[in-house]
């Protein structure tokens, strides 16, 4: 905050962690709803896949959305995966290649609107979860 009688000028919020998509089955393409990121310069996603059911797979994306028309631009594409998996995504401006347990990094700053979005190729039951770790 500022001296006495000048403004607050926004909100500061130190590193977070939240839940985007809560660990459930689900047998079709489902979004995390929309993310307001406050101050944060990146976000590791946790991509926990605990069920497959078969030859089918899922894949996550995050995308940034466009304040005026609403529509979305993909910032990361995970891999297709068709396991149980633990995977780790970086959104992270100046991020190095992906290593020690990161599996994908893209070096954008995270936008001020964003979400992840996992698609499956076919309505068969996948279990999953999927959280993210804001960093300033």
């Amino acid at each position: 905050m500022g001296k006495v009688g000048e403004p607050f000028v926004g909100i500061f919020r130190d590193n977070v962690e939240v839940t985007l998509l809560a660990s459930a089955v689900r047998a079709a393409t489902t979004s995390s709803a929309d993310q307001i990121n406050y101050n944060a310069k990146g976000v590791y996603i946790f991509f926990n896949i605990t069920a497959v059911p078969g030859v089918d797979t899922v894949t996550l994306t995050i995308t940034a959305k466009d304040p005026v028309a609403g529509t979305e631009e993909v910032l990361l594409t995970g891999a297709a995966e068709a396991a149980i998996a633990s995977r780790c995504y970086l959104l992270y401006p100046g991020a190095g290649a992906a290593a020690n347990g990161v599996d994908v990094v893209n070096a954008f700053p995270l936008p001020r609107t964003w979400r992840v979005t996992v698609t499956h190729s076919a309505a068969t039951n996948f279990t999953y979860s999927v959280g993210a770790a804001y960093i300033l």
